[in-house]
């Protein structure tokens, strides 16, 4: 691969079922090619496929190479959520105002006096 080209590739994750991979591994150990390059070409020719067939997804815009495509979110028809409230405190979250995590001091006089 030449080093214009690897400029510009993209790094993208694919899980694969272990059985395709194990048949990418043969094909590629057969060709002495890398399955990335293996994997790079079925991906062009089915979209190529798919193109020719008229497949919308697949058709190619009308813009120069080196220019990256800008996507439009999606509008959705949603109606609006009204904001959430905050939930009540429970027995477990809930704390006296004058105990704090890590303070000296006591919540009762007792234990102020160190009397248990």
């Amino acid at each position: 691969m030449a080093n214009a080209e690897a400029r510009n590739l993209v790094l993208r994750t694919v899980y694969l079922p272990s059985e395709l991979d194990q048949e990418l591994k043969v094909v590629a150990f057969r060709e002495d090619r890398s399955k990335n390059e293996i994997v790079r070409e079925l991906i062009l020719e089915g979209m190529a496929a798919l193109r020719a067939k008229g497949d919308a997804r697949f058709v190619k815009a009308s813009r120069r190479p080196s220019e990256p495509v800008r996507l439009q979110p999606l509008k959705r028809n949603r109606a609006a959520k009204p904001a959430k409230a905050a939930p009540a405190p429970t027995a477990k979250t809930a704390r006296p105002a004058t105990a704090r995590r890590g303070s000296p001091k006591a919540t009762s006089a007792g234990q102020a006096q160190g009397v248990i």
